[in-house]
């Protein structure tokens, strides 16, 4: 049974899961209603949405096109790269074929596009060049480094980030079960744990406890200073009551 996932980048550069949607099959129509239904479920997505990254398949692309018109697609690289591999093993002279094709694909500017392109006209079979202008050539900004650069894309040029976590739903999918209950049930436990993962390795970035030179500084400071008999060590000694407070306890 397919999971149709949408995973999106937070502020941090971590995956976060957004949707699931199990479908009976990757049918265009079953994958647009999929899309459908998670704008439905997220309103604000349509217009704050910038980049969707996706692999080669036509009924996402279309999908996403038709409710995120706003939205640049960009297609996963490495997916583009084998893809590319696949294609060309049938050429004459496929090793250089390929050579042109991956220096196509990370070429930093237009002009040196045209320059591979003209290459590749030279060097590939009139066959593959049908195929290239009909399926890559006309879109380029979705592959293209030089047309990505110019989109938000946070440094993200491959699906590596939702492979990673469809290894794991897989293996739910894959496993025996006793109904459908039981598969909703393992898929948000899954989701539940990746959730605090991801939390945890956020927290555990930006909060460091410091045994280093600042805990050296700070003690440093205080040298001259008797260490606190009790918990709390009240620095600022305007607080009201607090004078009282210490000379109580200073009687008993």
């Amino acid at each position: 049974m397919p999971l149709m996932v949408f995973l999106c980048l937070d502020a941090h550069g971590n995956g976060r899961v957004a949707g699931y949607c199990l479908m009976r099959s990757e049918s265009k129509v079953n994958v647009k209603n999929a899309v459908k239904a998670f704008c439905q479920a997220h309103p604000a997505a349509q217009d704050n949405v910038k980049t969707v990254l996706v692999d080669k398949d036509h009924n996402e692309r279309e999908a996403i096109r038709e409710f995120f018109p706003e939205a640049i697609v960009h297609i996963c690289l490495f997916h583009t790269l084998q893809i590319f591999n696949r294609r060309t093993k049938g050429e004459p002279d496929a090793t250089n074929v390929k050579i042109v094709l991956e220096g196509i694909a990370y070429c930093p500017t237009k002009e040196g596009y045209s320059e591979l392109y003209s290459k590749l006209q030279s060097t590939a079979s009139q066959d593959f060049m049908r195929y290239y202008n009909e399926n890559w050539h006309n879109c380029q900004e979705c592959w293209a480094t030089f047309h990505r650069d110019l989109s938000i894309s946070c440094g993200q040029t491959t699906t590596n980030l939702a492979e990673s976590h469809n290894q794991k739903t897989k293996a739910i999918l894959k496993k025996k079960r006793a109904n459908m209950a039981e598969l909703l049930r393992n898929l948000l436990l899954l989701h539940s744990s990746k959730t605090s993962r991801t939390a945890m390795n956020t927290f555990n970035g930006k909060v460091k406890v410091s045994g280093g030179p600042s805990s050296f500084s700070y003690r440093s400071r205080r040298r001259d200073r008797p260490l606190p008999r009790f918990s709390g060590d009240f620095e600022n000694q305007d607080d009201r009551g607090t004078g009282d407070r210490q000379q109580r306890l200073d009687k008993h």
